[in-house]
């Protein structure tokens, strides 16, 4: 996948179909399995029927992914960016008729729903894509197969590590507070958390970019692009982060009525700021898989992992409250960060820059004295009129980031 955003059309042909017939063998050998021991599945009464419901929606699962990731690889971004809300939109449409017509939805009607909407989405991904390349039956060899896992297992590897960081935490809590402190601490690392689909939906564009210009060896733009995309998520969390301190107590209380005796805007700003070197490391992560270096990616996931499930045994252990649980996860990142930094120094020496950062803080704080005048300006208190205030309190903040922007002439 890294190779197509610069091949030519016959290489990127023999480059997706390859991979494309080798990963479906396996998803084939993976439903003779399945189907071969599905008796001893009990998924509900009817087995049979919902096993092959199952098994048409895991195939075309499969085929969607390969289809539009080629858009995506090739850098077509704005076919991608159409194929790709098409199974949500249309499940939608079809739930909505099934329930104002039927005025019932079962699991089944879920199923056949998400099946013809992932059909239609893969007939016209498939239609689009042989307008671009050529069909072309062939497999991977097998120097290119063990090539594959070797640099794909560790983007696995690495979703496992960080799924164990984002949540042993609630278990241990579980264990030493109750269910009730998960339930409020789970609210808190829900909101901070967020701000986390900035750095997601940057990878969608950041792999194939970055992978270009590997292939092309320009150092220098591969560098600018990170930190831009570094920048960018630093405009868009520090608001975030500061709005969230000013504004959590509200927030809290439109999801729950419980209270817990721990200080929600400190809760909530060290896990903020454990979000931020979060996202750091999913964007840095993006260079790792342009030069096909994704083990290297393992060892600061697995430091972090390890360090946040010691911390949180010791410190909840000791001190018997979630502010603990925050600092190990703000802990944990950094130390990640701070070795994923200093891999990327040392091996490719590119730095962590952030630029105009003193012009983004200001106009943060614009944002903040806004809404402190709101507070003072609104007597009542309602919850209508707090989220009116923090969506005032969001636009203003924008409009006062695009007038420096323009003051200081910010090209990028």
């Amino acid at each position: 996948m890294q190779k197509f955003s610069s091949a030519e059309l016959n290489k990127k042909s023999k480059l997706f179909f390859s991979q494309f017939f080798t990963h479906f063998s396996i998803i084939i050998l993976f439903v003779v399995f399945f189907l071969s021991f599905k008796s001893h599945i009990n998924f509900f009464a009817n087995n049979d029927s919902f096993s092959l419901l199952f098994v048409f929606y895991f195939i075309l699962l499969f085929l969607s992914t390969q289809l539009t990731n080629y858009f995506r690889y090739s850098e077509n971004f704005k076919i991608y960016s159409i194929l790709l809300p098409i199974p949500i939109f249309l499940n939608f449409i079809f739930l909505s008729y099934f329930y104002f017509t039927e005025h019932k939805i079962d699991l089944y009607d879920i199923m056949s729903v998400m099946i013809l909407s992932l059909l239609i989405q893969v007939i016209m991904s498939f239609f689009l894509l042989i307008r671009k390349i050529k069909f072309k039956f062939s497999f991977l060899t097998k120097k290119e197969l063990l090539f594959d896992i070797k640099n794909g297992l560790p983007f696995r590897l690495n979703f496992l590590l960080t799924t164990i960081v984002n949540s042993s935490d609630r278990y241990i809590i579980m264990f030493f507070l109750g269910s009730k402190y998960v339930g409020f601490y789970s609210i808190l690392f829900t909101i901070s958390s967020f701000v986390l689909m900035i750095p997601s939906i940057m990878t969608t564009i950041l792999q194939p970019t970055l992978s270009r210009l590997k292939i092309e060896n320009n150092l220098t733009e591969i560098k600018n692009t990170v930190q831009l995309s570094e920048s960018l998520f630093f405009s868009l969390w520090v608001p975030f982060c500061v709005g969230g301190i000013f504004y959590i107590n509200r927030i809290i209380d439109f999801f729950s009525n419980e209270t817990v005796f721990v200080n929600n805007q400190i809760v909530f700003a060290l896990l903020a700021f454990s979000v931020f070197f979060n996202g750091l490391m999913i964007i840095k992560g993006n260079i790792y898989f342009a030069f096909t270096e994704t083990q290297k990616m393992l060892k600061p996931i697995f430091i972090a992992s390890f360090l946040n499930l010691i911390l949180n045994i010791i410190l909840i252990g000791f001190y018997k409250s979630i502010l603990y649980a925050a600092l190990s996860s703000l802990l944990s990142y950094f130390v990640g960060l701070i070795i994923f930094q200093y891999e990327l120094s040392r091996n490719h020496a590119i730095c962590f820059k952030l630029k105009h950062y003193h012009f983004i803080i200001l106009s943060s704080i614009l944002m903040i004295l806004m809404s402190i005048l709101l507070d003072s300006l609104f007597l009542l208190n309602t919850n209508v009129l707090t989220l009116v205030k923090i969506v005032i309190s969001g636009v203003t903040y924008f409009l006062c980031l695009i007038t420096f922007l323009k003051l200081f002439k910010w090209k990028n």
